[in-house]
């Protein structure tokens, strides 16, 4: 019985020491976990989690174009009839073409209008989302009215995931840092401010263009940060 105590003490010990001689080099055994892995948790843990996303070089520009020069919608986009009446005076600011105009009340947000048949126009809202509005019109169209010679994007997109839309009407305040300064973007977290210089608050003289957005939390004074634009939306004329 001794020798046979011995004997498997001394087959059990030989496995031990082989089981150490045929380690992976470094020490780590396959039931850490599957190769690789501890190493990318040790190179990871050195980089830094960026506050935003990584800026632009530059602002991507894109014009989307809902509606055709007959007045119909163009392929992809939906239509939505509204009740009631609007008037439709003067030029669409976000427009890079001619004959697009902003149709009242500002309830409506009615940003860019086309005229269309049987004295309706379709209008746009929001140009990230391929959704038309139907409505009837009093009066005449402005369909000879210009594209404006500083256009304004209807929608843009700044680096740190903040969405903003181009200001319809409406009465706004003005940031006591800045008592003269107007609002021109309405956006998820805050609105856009900037001089009242007819440039809608956009820096473009710098890639990526930047915004001033003025938050204000808890109803106090708030503060004004910039950010950089990622990307900018206008809306123009299908053939």
């Amino acid at each position: 019985m001794h020798r046979r105590l011995t004997l498997l003490a001394t087959v059990v010990a030989a496995a031990t020491v082989a089981a150490v001689t045929f380690l992976p080099t470094g020490g780590t055994s396959a039931m850490a976990g599957p190769p690789g892995r501890a190493a990318s948790a040790s190179s990871a843990s050195t980089v830094a989690e960026p506050a935003e996303r990584a800026a632009p070089v530059r602002t991507q520009r894109t014009v989307v174009r809902p509606v055709t020069t007959a007045g119909r919608p163009a392929p992809g986009w939906t239509v939505t009839r509204l009740r009631g009446a609007v008037t439709c005076d003067g030029r669409s600011p976000s427009s890079v073409d001619p004959g697009v105009a902003t149709c009242y009340p500002t309830a409506y947000a009615l940003r860019a209008c086309w005229k269309s048949q049987d004295h309706t126009a379709l209008c746009v809202r929001d140009a990230r989302v391929q959704r038309l509005v139907r409505v009837r019109y009093t009066g005449a169209f402005p369909a000879a009215v210009k594209a404006p010679p500083f256009i304004a994007p209807m929608d843009l997109e700044l680096t740190n995931g903040n969405d903003c839309l181009v200001r319809d009407g409406g009465a706004w305040g003005s940031p006591p840092q800045h008592p003269r300064w107007v609002g021109y973007y309405s956006c998820d977290k805050g609105s856009v401010y900037g001089p009242d210089d007819y440039r809608w608050g956009i820096t473009r003289s710098t890639q990526p263009w930047q915004v001033r957005v003025w938050r204000t939390p808890d109803g106090r004074a708030g503060s004004i940060v910039v950010r950089e634009v990622a990307r900018a939306w206008y809306v123009g004329t299908a053939a």
